[in-house]
């Protein structure tokens, strides 16, 4: 969006870092995000698979670059990229300087409809004759309120509807 509004930051780009997660799950959210963002250049460091694979999956105007590590540097351990991570969460509620102070209140469930983002896909052999399948990735999934959402993130979106959410 800011792209679009400010000619300055539509010809400047954006570089999107995946942390490192490239198998299953994590290769499916690096095709997403390149696909959403429109990427026209993907530089992968000394992953070689991870390289063949983004060859082959994606669009032709695509380039896909192999850099190999440079010299000295020292691969970040499991538990390293965890508290880095958790590190970024905390930012995000307090500031990067803890300016800010965030507060709990209480909500009642009749008041907020939750959602998750994304729904499993369906196997072509389920579906009625002649019909193709979703792009079930963005779709929106009603979540009744339940213990399976302790200890979860959730965000708030300040939209008036569920059109007005996804069309954003």
């Amino acid at each position: 969006m800011k792209c679009r509004t400010n000619p300055k930051a539509d010809i400047s780009g954006c570089m999107i870092n995946t942390c490192g997660w490239i198998k299953g799950d994590g290769y499916k959210c690096i095709t997403h995000a390149a696909q959403a963002f429109e990427v026209d250049v993907i530089i992968v460091l000394d992953q070689e698979r991870l390289y063949n694979e983004l060859v082959r999956d994606m669009p032709s105007f695509v380039k896909v670059v192999l850099q190999p590590k440079s010299g000295g540097v020292v691969e970040r351990s499991k538990n390293f990229r965890r508290n880095s991570r958790d590190e970024k969460v905390r930012e995000y509620f307090y500031g990067h300087e803890g300016c800010f102070y965030p507060h709990v209140f209480d909500v009642r469930f009749s008041d907020v409809e939750i959602f998750k983002i994304g729904a499993p896909t369906v196997p072509n052999s389920c579906l009625p004759l002649g019909m193709m399948p979703e792009d079930n990735q963005t779709k929106l999934v009603p979540v009744q309120p339940s213990q399976e959402l302790a200890h979860h993130i959730l965000s708030v979106s300040l939209a008036k509807s569920k059109e007005e959410f996804v069309n954003n």
